[in-house]
């Protein structure tokens, strides 16, 4: 309902949430608004990620305890992609 209510531009989920999926929710963010980016926390290797989340535009996978590299490289593809200066914050 959030989703429908205001835009985001980021939504970082769990794999596992209370009610469904990481990969479940990014279904539904899709079927709301295909421009909301998204990345999920998962432990999967790169490749069963990509498998399972293949058709969902999944932005990125963060690792399971990620650190400031990790936000620093998910911030870059989220400028990116909303065409944004990748490196000015």
């Amino acid at each position: 309902e959030l989703a429908r209510a205001q835009a985001y531009d980021l939504v970082v989920a769990d794999q596992e949430l209370k009610d469904m999926t990481g990969f479940e929710l990014a279904g539904r963010l899709l079927d709301v608004n295909a421009m909301i980016n998204t990345a999920l926390v998962s432990p999967l290797s790169p490749e069963e990620f990509h498998d399972v989340g293949e058709g969902l535009g999944l932005l990125a996978q963060v690792p399971p305890r990620p650190g400031a590299r990790e936000a620093s490289e998910l911030m870059i593809k989220l400028r990116k992609v909303l065409g944004l200066n990748p490196g000015g914050y």
